[in-house]
């Protein structure tokens, strides 16, 4: 891996000797070999609490040298980033990619050009189970009250799963499924975040095919449909869009997602509450009705 190597040659009692090694990737690659945690190789601590280190802690350190070093070579920023390792870091790597990735999502300065494994390099499991993983990190994210990085991560797994083509039969209801509960935790955080035109457009889009069930749909883009074009029993969607409505003062689409979703779900006391709220506001917010003029007065324009 490295510019040099060990020369193989039997043992005659001297010190070994080194050659050059022409196959090294660091003829095609910038290379940094750390030593870590402290204590390993040729890795040190000047404190006894820095020596006292366990997994979680060194991670964050192997973060921080990381941030730190791309700080001081500046020239090496855009570069793409790839992390590896062996024996013992198996399991502390996983870790490590973790905390850059939440930093980048932070705004934590310097943005690490960290890489993933690409959508189009990825099976159709692999897609799936990407995009379970990143609903999963947004479900927790959004349970601490990180909605921005919670929506970022729903947002990141529909990415894996938005082309219905690249998968096979057996798996179009989970896609569907996965991505349509992916847009609604994210319009679940932009109502969090106040953020109401962005929770009515996860209510309301998708990327589904023109066929459902074998019939075509009417749309005026094939490939941009509603999640209630497909789904007009989804009382999520109807709800979390007619709150969002309700904060814009569209007082009459608030009621009408409203009454659809108490049509499949009668006894909902959420919906009938929020019923009892609308209306009352949507006469609060009506204009003074304006009195039509006598049909003979005035000029007739007419020829």
């Amino acid at each position: 891996m490295g510019p040099l190597r060990f020369k193989l040659a039997p043992y005659n009692g001297s010190l070994p000797t080194l050659e050059l090694n022409q196959h090294s990737w660091t003829q095609v690659s910038n290379i940094i070999f750390l030593d870590s945690p402290v204590g390993t190789g040729f890795s040190y601590a000047t404190t006894s609490r820095a020596s006292n280190s366990g997994d979680f802690q060194s991670t964050q350190m192997t973060y921080e040298f990381l941030r730190k070093w791309l700080i001081d070579y500046a020239e090496f920023l855009s570069n793409p980033v790839y992390v590896g390792g062996e024996s013992y870091s198996g399991l502390t790597l996983p870790l490590v990619v973790q905390h850059i990735s939440n930093g980048n999502e932070d705004g934590v300065e310097p943005f690490v050009n960290l890489k993933e494994k690409a959508s189009w390099e990825m099976s159709e499991q692999e897609k799936i189970e990407t995009a379970v993983r990143k609903k999963e990190d947004g479900n927790l994210l959004f349970k601490s009250g990180k909605y921005q990085r919670a929506e970022k991560k729903y947002d990141k797994a529909v990415d894996y799963i938005s082309e219905d083509g690249c998968f096979g039969d057996g798996d179009h209801k989970v896609v569907k499924a996965l991505r349509v509960s992916c847009w609604l935790n994210g319009a679940a955080c932009c109502l969090k975040l106040n953020n109401f035109n962005g929770a009515i457009e996860l209510c309301s889009k998708t990327k589904w095919n023109s066929i459902k069930d074998g019939y075509p749909l009417k749309s005026v883009n094939d490939d941009l449909l509603q999640v209630i074009d497909i789904e007009f029993h989804n009382v999520k969607a109807l709800y979390r869009r007619a709150q969002a409505y309700m904060e814009t003062a569209d007082l009459v689409l608030a009621e009408l997602d409203i009454k659809k979703a108490l049509e499949v779900e009668p006894q909902n006391s959420q919906m009938g509450s929020e019923m009892n709220t609308v209306v009352p506001n949507q006469v609060a917010h009506a204009p003074a009705p304006v009195e039509k003029p006598d049909k003979f007065s005035g000029v007739d324009f007419k020829r």
